[in-house]
């Protein structure tokens, strides 16, 4: 798949450059009968966000052919077809996210989200499979084993990670399509039976991510499977700023043309369902970041969207808070990252660079630091 060049805004005022070349990039290689498989641990100069690079078939077609119907056909389609047999820690969910759309004041396309959850681990995922579409995305690493003081170097040889692709919370594919997957609070669980074949529901975003140019493709894909797992929806929002919500109840999939979600329903078939109350932290966050993109027609720069995602930032202590924040640029095919509500960071990767760029940004001045990354190379 073809690289993008990479584009990065002026921050506020630039007093100081440091470049350092420095990576810390370990390589492990699992095997398989079909050949050999790889995941590239990096993490950015401060040691704060981790980089994987699967190098890997992680035989994805087989998984769409197949599909499981519950989470241990699940955890065992990833141990015999995926991680050489190495468990992964567990999948869990009941997140509370905000999610948006907008274009920026030079016209680009961006989606922007928080990822509100309990104690967990940011690492950013590359993909670029020779079937589909080149993708950055992020998981929550205590999915896959890691552990507190983990490293690069710690984590070299955990084949857990080779199922990293199967468990993206958000993303952004080289088409410019971006997807953010939010739970919906006191939601129906997701179980469909339509006789189609059964996909986990974070899968759903990894379909996605692979094989959709557009969001009507998205829509599309996601037809032909069911789907089972937690109560969520998702938004999908492709380089024209073409954005939808889908939701899932029953056997039905809502779609919503919208710019936004947090954790409730937005289909109107779903919205007055007795049993399912909205709470007020979504619906506050829902009204604010709504006020907002009326009052701007919905245009701001990346700096304005992580502005307006710390304004909805949620801190109720370490077991629920703001985890990552980050902005796709579904344009240019950047991303900006900031980790733990430290705002003042900022972690930039393009899609098909060999760099993080890490920014410390404040009134007076702005540290720019490039890493380099040890995969996807431009």
């Amino acid at each position: 798949m073809e690289s993008s060049t990479k584009k990065m805004a002026a921050a506020v005022v630039v007093a100081v450059v440091v470049i350092a070349a420095v990576a810390v990039a370990i390589s492990q290689n699992g095997s398989d009968d079909s050949g050999g498989k790889g995941v590239t641990f990096t993490w950015s100069e401060d040691s704060t966000l981790f980089y994987i690079d699967v190098d890997a078939d992680y035989n994805f077609d087989k998984y769409l052919e197949t599909g499981v119907s519950d989470i241990n056909d699940f955890y065992a389609y990833l141990e015999e077809n995926v991680t050489n047999g190495t468990k992964i820690t567990g999948v869990s969910g009941n997140t509370g996210c905000s999610t948006f759309s907008a274009t920026t004041t030079d016209g680009d396309e961006i989606m922007a989200r928080n990822f509100d959850f309990r104690v967990c681990e940011a690492g950013v995922v590359y993909t670029d499979p020779d079937d589909g579409y080149a993708s950055l995305s992020i998981i929550d690493m205590t999915m896959f084993s890691y552990t507190e003081g983990d490293t690069p170097e710690t984590l070299t040889g955990n084949d857990a990670y080779l199922a990293a692709a199967y468990i993206p919370m958000d993303g952004v594919n080289e088409k410019g399509v971006s997807v953010s997957i939010n739970s919906v609070n006191n939601g129906h669980t997701i179980s469909m039976d339509n006789g189609k074949t059964k996909l986990f529901i974070t899968s759903a975003l990894r379909l996605i991510l692979d094989y959709a140019a557009t969001t009507e493709e998205a829509l599309d894909l996601l037809d032909d499977y069911d789907y089972w797992g937690g109560h969520y929806h998702i938004l999908i929002s492709d380089a024209t700023g073409n954005s939808v919500d889908v939701e899932f109840d029953g056997n039905t999939m809502y779609t919503t043309t919208t710019d936004l979600m947090t954790n409730h329903y937005l289909a109107t078939e779903l919205q007055n369902l007795s049993d399912v109350t909205v709470t007020e932290s979504s619906k506050n966050r829902y009204n604010t970041i709504q006020t907002t993109l009326t009052e701007t027609s919905g245009v701001m720069t990346v700096d304005e969207a992580l502005g307006l995602l710390e304004t909805v930032k949620q801190d109720d202590g370490p077991s629920h808070q703001t985890k990552w924040s980050v902005v796709y640029n579904k344009t240019d095919l950047t991303m900006t990252v900031c980790i733990l509500m430290d705002y003042d960071t900022r972690y930039t990767i393009s899609l098909g660079s060999s760099e993080i760029i890490q920014e410390v940004v404040n009134s007076d001045t702005t540290t720019t630091t490039t890493s380099l990354l040890a995969a996807c190379a431009a």
